[in-house]
């Protein structure tokens, strides 16, 4: 934060005590160093800034070898032996058209949903079986859980080969094969693609060498120079723009002793070289911002205030979390699976470019908007972090269409991200994506404990924005509420109260979303449903299962109905004959017990009737009613199996009261008080026998049995 006294406010001028004779007012000012200045308030700004940078000298090479013109082909070679030399910081340096760079840089916009649909459309016709069975060939890549995922889409369609693009499947099948993206010559040779043909499709994404960037670069900024009547650059000129392009202090003295250059007066060493033009950028940008915070920020001063962020190769104590966020935070949602680490590093910066073409005019300057963001982020250097002055966010209360940064920032939410991630995945039918190891070999997103988790969410984030291109703000809100997420609010709007306003959506929710997120919530209600289904259907066997570690059964097999269709269309099958089991069991006479009570009526543990009914399910034709207050006893007392069939059970899939059989239990009673006595002292003497008996043993009630029914 501003080193200001207390009662002055940046850019007004200091109060004065009533009464008293007004002194001049002044503007005080903290620079990186933290000295304050102080500047009379009733001066031009712009007047103040030129004349406080002019104070910081900074010394001109004298000497003949700094002023000589290196020879094109030579520099562009040199350049290029520098490994941290990378020809978009450069042209940014040199202050090439925003506009020209994006255009000679294109292939960082590349579309992995674009080129699967490519690399479908290339290996018609198509067998899914012969597909199922090459991904099974290289479980590494989680081919075996691709393959299950193409066999049960193509088992639900009743499809085993595909002659024709159909549009429904095509796109079904782009979701399963898009997290092989980072394999795309292992994914062609799946398809059957010719190799040829998968580089032919990869051709616009392929980026030219280095050396004909660095060429491109300087070729462009001599013709400006020429336009503008400049001679060509100096080899002294040359080193200032590298020092400035982030190259480091060794990468400097190399350059130094191939042109035999010595530090300029005034510098000791080309570190403090170095140092002096960065600390000089920085003063201007700290004194602009605090000056007038509304002030577009220039694309040099970024680039070298960010130049221990992403896009820097010395930083080693930045988390590989931030390299991968800055994109996000500039607003490119590019997946890190198509570029190498070096890439990366310059998708940073093409990034800035692009925002700074967005924001019109000379295309050289980011929002003041973004820089606090960055800074928020502490994506920049940590002094100049501290002394700028950024205001927060605003609360959001309309919907809108989601960005890259929202991702950003739900990958952060709570202590658990990446759970919360997946359940929303889960909740919206899309699932988290199948893939073996969602973490790549360049980015450094390990900590000592394993994989962050930010990062996990991250993917998850990203993989459910591709699968559902129509989400808004809106439409998350409405699912946070629902499922009580506040942390997840809070990081989208910046308000987590549930009583808040926010903007309905431009569409509604997707048919598919609507069943998915009304099963989620039937699911929380009926874990007994949850435990039947997995027995007879081996749910914790299924890769969508294992997805979800740290989740509770019933997120976790909302999963694998989004990720496996078959599954899905299994599901919907049990809880059919699940439903028509109930209605006919309800059809016919209630069976009664000894005593002529009803025995779905009466606990089978205390023998008296529930007045806290709970359905505990076997399978779809079997189940029993207990009092949940005596049933989570019992399974305290004698340990986690269902007292009637000793299958495990445990306390948290004891699910709650059943509303619906309880008001069938109360009707019963007002039609027969005459059993309400005897009813008591047969529970007193099943009270007793169920104490006597050896817990080990199997308790003298029958089992419920539908079938017996049937």
């Amino acid at each position: 934060m501003q080193n200001i006294n207390p009662g002055t406010a940046v850019g007004t001028p200091s109060p004065t005590p009533p009464g008293a004779s007004s002194p001049t007012a002044v503007i005080r000012l903290t620079r990186p160093d933290h000295t304050v200045l102080q500047f009379p308030a009733d001066q031009n700004c712009a007047q103040l800034l030129e004349r406080e940078l002019a104070k910081r000298k900074v010394y001109a090479f004298s000497t003949d070898a700094a002023r000589r013109v290196p020879e094109l082909e030579s520099l562009c070679q040199l350049l290029c032996d520098l490994d941290r030399h990378a020809p978009l910081a450069m042209g940014i340096a040199l202050g090439v058209s925003s506009d020209f760079l994006v255009q000679k840089f294109g292939f960082y916009e590349r579309d992995p949903v674009k080129l699967v649909k490519s690399l479908l459309a290339a290996s018609l016709p198509l067998s899914l079986a012969d597909v199922a069975a090459r991904l099974e060939k290289n479980a590494g890549f989680g081919g075996e859980d691709i393959a299950q995922q193409i066999r049960s889409l193509a088992a639900c369609r009743a499809i085993e080969r595909l002659d024709a693009l159909d549009l429904s499947l095509c796109d079904a099948l782009v979701s399963v094969f898009l997290p092989l993206i980072a394999h795309i010559d292992w994914l062609g040779e799946v398809l059957g693609v010719p190799e040829a043909q998968v580089f032919e499709l990869q051709f616009d994404t392929v980026p030219p060498s280095r050396f004909q960037l660095t060429k491109t670069i300087i070729e462009q900024d001599t013709l400006v120079r020429r336009a503008q009547n400049k001679p060509a650059r100096t080899c002294g000129e040359w080193m200032e723009v590298m020092a400035m392009a982030g190259v480091d202090v060794e990468e400097l003295e190399h350059l130094a002793r191939r042109w035999q250059l010595r530090p300029p007066p005034g510098s000791l060493n080309w570190y403090g070289y170095q140092r002096d033009r960065v600390m000089a950028m920085e003063d201007e940008l700290m004194l602009w911002h605090q000056l007038d915070h509304s002030h577009p920020v220039s694309l040099q001063q970024v680039v070298t205030f960010l130049r221990h962020s992403a896009f820097s190769w010395s930083c080693n104590n930045l988390s590989g979390w931030y390299r991968i966020a800055f994109p996000l935070a500039v607003g490119n949602a590019s997946n890190p699976r198509l570029f190498s680490q070096r890439e990366w590093r310059d998708l940073c910066l093409f990034s800035l470019l692009r925002h700074s073409v967005s924001q019109g005019g000379d295309g050289q300057h980011i929002s003041e908007r973004l820089l606090c963001r960055l800074v928020r982020l502490n994506l920049g250097h940590s002094s100049v972090n501290r002394l700028l002055q950024c205001t927060p966010p605003l609360e959001e209360t309309q919907s809108r269409v989601l960005c890259p940064f929202d991702v950003l920032r739900l990958s952060q939410a709570g202590d658990e991200p990446e759970r919360h991630a997946l359940e929303m995945a889960a909740a919206l039918g899309v699932g988290g994506e199948v893939v073996g190891n969602r973490i790549w070999h360049w980015s450094a997103v390990w900590n000592e404990s394993g994989p962050c988790t930010r990062w996990q969410a991250l993917c998850t984030w990203q993989w459910t924005g591709t699968r559902a291109p129509w989400l808004e703000t809106g439409h998350l809100v409405s699912l946070f509420r629902r499922f009580g997420r506040e942390d997840l609010m809070r990081q989208l709007t910046g308000s987590a109260g549930s009583d808040c306003a926010f903007g309905e959506p431009a569409s509604p929710f997707p048919d598919r979303v609507v069943e998915f997120m009304d099963l989620a919530q039937d699911l929380c209600n009926q874990p007994g449903l949850v435990r039947a289904f997995g027995l007879q259907n081996g749910v914790k066997e299924h890769f969508g299962y294992a997805m979800l570690p740290g989740s509770r059964p019933n997120w976790r097999l909302l999963n694998c109905l989004a990720v496996d269709p078959l599954m899905l269309q299994a599901w919907r099958s049990f809880v059919e004959a699940f439903q028509k089991s109930r209605e006919s069991a309800a059809a016919k006479e209630l069976e009664m017990n000894a005593g002529g009570y009803p025995h779905d009526y009466v606990c089978p543990i205390t023998l008296i009737y529930m007045d806290d009914p709970v359905l505990i399910i076997e399978s779809q034709n079997s189940w029993s009613y207990f009092s949940r207050r005596s049933l989570i006893q019992a399974l305290r007392d004698a340990g986690p199996f269902n007292p009637l069939t000793r299958s495990p059970l445990y306390p948290q899939d004891v699910p709650e009261v059943d509303q619906e059989h309880l008001q069938r239990i109360t009707a019963w009673r007002e039609r027969h008080p005459e059993l309400e006595d005897a009813q008591l002292e047969d529970a007193q003497e099943g009270q007793q026998v169920h104490e006597e008996q050896d817990p080990g043993e199997f308790p003298p009630w029958p089992r419920r049995n539908l079938c017996r029914l049937l």
